[in-house]
């Protein structure tokens, strides 16, 4: 309460990486599979936000807000059922390094252009599943790799920037 309000906006951020990922994919008629993906989140104690549920900001593109989302969450999940959107969105995810998790199913992308996307990276992995009926398990294996990767990266930016980095100004 006695933090200047940008202070206060920062705790709000360094807690929202805790427990938020953001969830995107098609909307329309795929909407339902959205709201599956946030439940099973839901489960593993981790709280989903889907981007139409929040209000935009005028002065911000949809990209500029998935990537203001994005930053300040856990990490992505990206349900790669059919082209949509997501496409661009997943696009930014690789440039901008978020730990991203991207659901398949049999392993087939909504663009062959993203077929290889997580090659040779380890902030992005693929988890691919054969039927509609273990999307939520498939949740869950991300939520985990996901977790695992968050742990790495604090680990080695922490090691990386020791010299400016004390363990009294990190945030948690």
């Amino acid at each position: 309460m006695l933090l200047p309000d940008h202070l206060r906006t920062l705790a709000g951020a360094a807690k929202c990486k805790k427990q938020y990922v953001v969830i995107t994919g098609k909307y329309g008629h795929r909407r339902p599979r959205l709201e599956r993906i946030k439940a099973a989140l839901a489960t593993y104690g981790l709280t989903g936000l889907i981007l139409d549920e929040y209000p935009d900001i005028e002065e911000q593109s949809l990209p500029e807000k998935l990537v203001t989302y994005a930053s300040i969450c856990r990490f992505v999940i990206v349900d790669d059922v059919e082209p949509s959107g997501h496409i661009d969105e997943l696009r930014l995810c690789h440039e901008l390094k978020f730990i991203t998790a991207v659901l398949r199913q049999r392993g087939r992308p909504a663009t062959a252009m993203h077929a290889a996307l997580s090659e040779e990276v380890t902030f992005l992995k693929v988890i691919s599943y054969e039927r509609d009926t273990q999307l939520e398990t498939a949740v869950v294996e991300a939520a985990e790799w996901a977790a695992q990767a968050v742990d790495e990266r604090a680990n080695t930016l922490n090691r990386l920037y020791q010299a400016w980095r004390s363990p009294a100004k990190i945030m948690r």
